[in-house]
C-alpha cells in the first residue's frame, strides 16, 4: 500500500489536499471491504462520513491524469519495461433499476444477447514485455434519445420483416445514383471510442510513453474506426469475420485510386504467403501474411495475417487478423492480439472485487466518478500488490490477500480503538506495513 505522503508527492496539482487524503483513506476502504461495495459499505470502514463520500463523488476529477501519474512513478520509470500497445474494449454490467444514469439495453458477450444495463468503454495501456494490463481511460455509453428512436426503428422493421408485412426493395440502387461519402456513425459506441482516444492518446508523448499500435476486436474494424486511429498517429490492429472478403491490390490506373483484383481463397493461399507451420495440441496451424484490400476499408492497402487451424478429423479453421502497418510482421500481429485480452482481467477484477457490479448510485456525476475510482482501483492494485510481493517476498500474493491483509488491521486497530487505546502507542508503523495474517490464501 502507498503512504500518503508518496500518494500526495504522485498527486499534488492533480488533487487538492483535502481530496488526496480522502482518496488515500477511501482506497483503504475498498481493500477493506469483502463483498457489495457501496458506498454505505465504504463509509462504515473509513474515517469520513457517508456525506463526505458524496461530495467527493461531486467533484470534477481528472481520472485520466491520476492514472498516468501513477504508472509515470511507479511502472514507466522503474525496471524494463515496453513496448507499450494500447488496448480498447467494452464491459456491460446488468443493472435492475430504472433511474441509473446511462441505463439501457447492451450486447453481453458472455450472455450472448442484449440485457439491460450500463455499459463502460475503457481504454489500457499494456506492457508487452510484462504482459501487463493499466487502465488509463473510461467512458460510459449513453444513449441519447436519436439513439433510443433509432434502435426502436429497427426493431419494428426486424418485428414486421419476421411478419412479412415489409415491402421488398428492388436489388441495386437507383439508376443514375452516385458515391456519396459516408457520414462517421453517431452512436454511444462510436462517440466513447472517440472520446477515450481524444481524451488519452494526446497525454501520453509528454510523459515519455511512445505508442503504436491500438488493439481492438472486430467490433472496432470498420472504416470510420481506422480513420479515427490514424488521425492519432496509430495503427490498428484487429480482427475481421471469417468470412470476409478480400482482395488482391492490383496495379494503380490513371485517375483512378487502389484497384481491387481477384478475390482471395483463405481456405487455400498461394505458398508464397505461408510465413510458418507449428503444432498446437496435436493439431497443425499455418500462418500466412500477404497485402489485400476489402470493399468496405476503401482505400486501406491491410496488412493481413490468417491463421489456418487443420484438425486431425480434417476440419479447417481460420482467423484473419488485420493490421494497418504493413512493416508489421506476423509474429508481432499475434502477440498484440492476443495480449488484448489482458483488458478483460481489468474487468474481472473491477465487477468481482471492487464493487462496480454492486454499485448503487444512480445520478450521473456519482455514477461517472464511482465508476472511475473503481477502474483507478484496478490500476492502483497492480502497484500495490507488486510492492507487497516484494515487501513480503511472497509472488504468489493476490488481490484477495490484499484485501484480508487490510481487513485483518483494521478489525485489529478498532479492537484496540475499543478498549481506549491509541494504536500507535502499542504498535509503530512498521508493525502495521509488515503485518501479515495467518488467514491469508497463497502463503509463500
Amino acid at each position: 500500500m502507498l503512504l500518503l505522503n508518496e500518494l500526495h508527492a504522485i498527486l499534488h496539482g492533480i488533487l487538492s489536499d483535502a481530496n488526496i487524503r480522502f482518496l488515500h483513506d477511501i482506497i483503504r476502504c475498498f481493500y477493506c471491504v469483502q463483498k457489495n461495495i457501496t458506498v454505505r459499505g465504504l463509509s462504515r470502514y473509513s474515517a469520513y462520513d457517508k456525506r463526505s463520500f458524496f461530495r467527493f463523488l461531486g467533484a470534477n476529477v481528472d481520472w485520466v491524469s491520476l492514472r498516468l501519474a501513477l504508472l509515470r512513478r511507479f511502472v514507466v520509470t522503474t525496471g524494463p519495461s515496453g513496448p507499450y500497445i494500447l488496448a480498447l474494449d467494452e464491459t456491460v454490467e446488468g443493472k435492475s433499476r430504472k433511474r441509473t444514469h446511462g441505463m439501457g439495453k447492451f450486447y453481453s458477450s458472455t450472455l450472448e444477447k442484449a440485457i439491460g444495463g450500463i455499459c463502460f468503454s475503457a481504454l489500457s495501456l499494456i506492457d508487452t514485455s510484462r504482459a501487463s494490463s493499466y487502465l488509463l481511460g473510461v467512458e460510459q455509453l449513453v444513449h441519447t434519445e436519436a439513439d433510443k428512436q433509432r434502435i426502436a426503428a429497427q426493431k419494428q422493421l426486424k418485428a414486421a420483416a419476421g411478419a412479412g408485412t415489409v415491402e421488398t426493395k428492388s436489388k441495386g440502387r437507383p439508376a443514375g445514383s452516385k458515391n456519396k461519402q459516408r457520414a462517421a456513425p453517431d452512436n454511444a459506441s462510436f462517440r466513447a471510442f472517440k472520446a477515450l482516444l481524444d481524451a488519452v492518446v494526446p497525454k501520453l508523448p509528454p510523459l515519455g510513453i511512445q505508442v503504436c499500435y491500438l488493439v481492438a476486436d472486430s467490433a472496432f474494424s470498420a472504416l470510420h474506426h481506422v480513420e479515427e486511429v490514424r488521425r492519432h498517429g496509430l495503427h490498428l490492429i484487429s480482427k475481421l469475420a471469417h468470412n470476409t472478403a478480400l482482395y488482391k491490390p492490383r496495379a494503380k490506373l490513371r485517375g483512378k485510386g487502389l484497384v481491387v483484383g481477384e478475390r482471395l481463397n483463405l481456405y487455400d493461399l498461394p505458398k508464397e504467403y505461408l510465413k510458418e507451420t507449428r503444432k498446437e495440441d496435436g493439431r497443425t496451424v499455418l500462418v500466412y501474411q500477404f497485402e489485400a484490400l476489402n470493399p468496405s476499408l476503401k482505400g486501406c492497402i491491410l496488412n493481413i495475417v490468417v491463421i489456418q487451424t487443420a484438425a486431425k478429423s480434417g476440419e479447417v479453421g481460420i482467423k484473419i487478423l488485420v493490421s494497418t502497418d504493413l512493416g508489421l510482421a506476423h509474429d508481432l500481429v499475434e502477440k498484440y492480439y492476443h495480449l488484448r485480452f489482458q483488458i478483460e482481467f481489468d474487468f474481472d477484477l473491477a465487477k468481482h472485487s471492487f464493487g462496480l457490479s454492486s454499485f448503487k448510485n444512480f445520478k450521473e456525476k456519482n455514477v461517472t466518478n464511482f465508476s472511475n475510482i473503481v477502474f483507478f482501483m484496478c490500476t492502483y492494485n497492480q502497484v500495490a500488490l507488486e510492492r507487497e510481493r516484494i515487501n513480503t517476498g511472497n509472488p504468489n500474493l493476490s488481490v484477495n490477500d490484499l484485501k484480508i491483509i487490510q481487513n485483518y488491521r483494521y478489525i485489529a486497530k478498532d479492537a484496540i480503538n475499543k478498549v481506549r487505546k491509541s494504536p500507535t502507542l502499542i504498535f509503530n508503523n512498521a508493525f502495521w506495513d509488515n503485518y501479515q495474517p495467518e488467514m491469508i490464501i497463497n502463503r509463500a
